[in-house]
């Protein structure tokens, strides 16, 4: 125990066993040597919150990752920023299985026309009794094949978003579904791609979201409607909480909808956000307040000496701390000689 906080134990008397949060014990003449000064805390209703971390996100549903369905040379991609309508190409791949299936296209086609042709005939000759019936129904099988087959091709080249009529080019563009603004690219022109490689990120610009984690130590956890607001003055409202165990959690996630557009701001930027919330607060001097092992705590003048309050920190401006805490309605905090009084309550028990 060094000099000081022997020197200031003979002035005090404390319990035998101290708690973190403790009752000192001091008279008025140990409250003169040591220094103290007391002020009421002043109640207010608004005050600068302290600034939490938020992370710009898409909203739900409103990215999307494109991807190439075949394997190829990347002969052209859409930068980062690129703004598009529906259906503009925002890649394009030179894929040789786009020829080997446009080959198998057009000899599915062929084949069709064939079968066609020979149910037709069979169909005549069986009416003229020149063949069985047998044959008949050989020649209509071969034609529900070919028109399968022929079926099946034509719906991978709608899966792929091309007529079968541009597949000779053997270039396939992957085109946007939706509008929007290319958000990422993960291939580079002349690189191979293998299929179901993404090659680009779309989001909607104007569907922007934030995300944070709001502290439990920071009182109650915002309820949906609650506002924050940016640096920029942009404005954010809470829409959701994601779930998680209660038992375990120290923070809690919120998502934040923008109220106010904000075309600055860009999925994956980070960016300070202030609570405004009208939760009532204490303002009180900077060095009421003081810290021990991460809990924020003032002295809280009971007459015959101070009580160890902890409290919450909702916010700080110039030299004014604002704090919510269980402080007595009318009671003074020491706004000097506070770190004499950590030293004492340190001293005899505190962490």
């Amino acid at each position: 125990m060094n000099r000081f906080v022997l020197a200031l134990a003979s002035l005090i008397s404390l319990p035998l066993c101290a708690a973190p949060l403790a009752h000192l014990s001091v008279t008025p003449a140990q409250r003169a040597a040591l220094g103290i000064q007391t002020a009421a805390p002043a109640p207010v209703d608004r005050y600068p919150t302290a600034a939490l971390a938020a992370r710009v996100v898409a909203a739900r549903g409103m990215q999307w990752q494109l991807a190439t369905p075949l394997a190829g040379q990347v002969r052209r991609v859409q930068p980062v920023g690129t703004v598009l309508a529906v259906g503009d190409v925002v890649a394009v791949i030179a894929s040789a299985q786009l020829l080997e299936l446009a080959a198998e296209q057009v000899e599915a086609r062929n084949l069709l026309e064939q079968a066609i042709a020979d149910r037709i005939r069979a169909v005549a000759l069986y009416e003229d009794g020149s063949v069985a019936r047998k044959e008949r129904d050989q020649a209509l099988r071969n034609e529900r094949l070919a028109q399968a087959r022929n079926a099946a091709l034509r719906s991978r080249f709608q899966l792929l978003g091309i007529e079968p009529e541009q597949a000779a080019s053997g270039e396939l563009p992957i085109t946007a579904p939706v509008a929007g603004r290319v958000s990422a690219v993960h291939a580079l022109t002349g690189s191979r791609a293998e299929a179901s490689m993404p090659v680009a990120e779309i989001l909607n610009p104007d569907a922007l979201e934030l995300e944070l984690q709001w502290p439990l130590s920071r009182g109650a956890v915002p309820v949906q409607g609650a506002r924050f607001v940016t640096a920029s003055g942009a404005v954010s409202q809470v829409i959701a909480e994601a779930p998680a165990s209660a038992s375990t959690r120290q923070s809690v996630l919120l998502r934040l909808g923008l109220v106010d557009t904000a075309p600055q701001l860009r999925p994956g930027q980070w960016l300070w956000v202030h609570p405004q919330i009208p939760t009532p607060a204490l303002a009180v001097d900077r060095n009421a307040v003081i810290r021990n092992a991460g809990q924020a705590v003032v002295f809280t003048d009971t007459g015959d000496g101070f009580a160890v309050t902890a409290v919450t920190i909702e916010g700080e401006q110039a030299g004014t701390r604002y704090v919510r805490g269980e402080i007595p309605a009318g009671a003074r905090v020491a706004v000097s000689g506070a770190i004499a009084l950590k030293g004492l309550w340190l001293g005899h028990g505190g962490e």
